[in-house]
């Protein structure tokens, strides 16, 4: 299992901790099978940020968190997760 999310930014912060969370549904509860934290400042050009997991069947998703302190010492959090996405068994082959 694997999830890819892209970074980029027009004016490179002071600041920028993202955090990624490949997720799978169990018994109803949302586990973590896997975390990658990146502290490297994202530049004007597209970066690809990735992280993988064994691949299990079932429900997953991706939850992000970044910490950002812009050039003007301004703090702002983003935290999102994605769309759930279903994983067949044939999915892991």
């Amino acid at each position: 299992m694997k999830a890819t999310l892209q970074t980029v930014c027009s004016i490179p912060p002071r600041r920028h901790d993202l955090t990624m969370e490949l997720q799978r549904l169990v018994n109803g509860t949302w586990q973590n099978q896997n975390t990658k934290f990146i502290d490297a400042i994202p530049e004007t050009t597209i970066r690809f940020n990735l992280v993988t997991a064994a691949c299990i069947p079932g429900s997953w998703r991706l939850h992000i968190r970044i910490d950002i302190v812009s050039p003007t010492s301004i703090t702002q959090v983003v935290d999102k997760t994605g769309d759930v996405q279903e994983v067949k068994p044939s999915d892991c082959g």
